[in-house]
């Protein structure tokens, strides 16, 4: 694939690719930086391009799977950071609590994308329900219902575990 073939194709698509990435992530520099990693991939990938039978698919794809390797690698340095802590912690009390908190995290991982996405922005982030309704283009309500929801998959999922209950 050329370059003029390139532009004709791809370039059209950025707000597509845009919106793929900034549903999965929620945060518009974040959704920018996937979608110019999109066409980097799909640059240096240009010579196998021309085998793909639908192209626009084809960069969608890559747009959440991009997405998604991002929201794993935020994940894993939350993660990182637990862990750094609790090597600095040698109380036993401290452990435990570095468990749970690491516990709550996974739990936070298992829920649906909507509700992980609001209680990331609201928990973790600390963000308003006006500024996450905007990040997610969702009212208020939907996501004081997520959150809710979010909050009762949790506390039942550590019930469950009979962990932190």
């Amino acid at each position: 694939m050329d370059a003029e073939q390139f532009k004709r194709i791809f370039v059209p698509l950025n707000a597509s690719l845009y919106r793929v990435a900034f549903h999965y992530l929620a945060a518009e520099e974040e959704a920018r930086d996937v979608v110019q990693d999109v066409y980097v991939k799909l640059w240096n990938q240009r010579k196998n391009l021309d085998a793909v039978a639908n192209p626009e698919a084809y960069a969608l794809r890559t747009a959440a799977n991009l997405s998604i390797d991002c929201l794993r690698r935020k994940s894993n340095v939350l993660y990182e950071d637990v862990e750094q802590v609790s090597e600095t912690l040698t109380d036993e009390a401290d452990q435990v609590k570095i468990e749970d908190v690491q516990f709550v995290l996974e739990c936070i991982e298992q829920l649906p994308q909507r509700q992980r996405e609001v209680i990331r922005l609201a928990v973790l982030e600390n963000k308003d329900y006006k500024f996450i309704a905007g990040q997610l283009h969702i009212t208020e309500l939907n996501v004081r219902v997520n959150l809710s929801l979010a909050r009762k998959n949790l506390k039942h999922k550590m019930n469950k575990h009979d962990r932190l209950g």
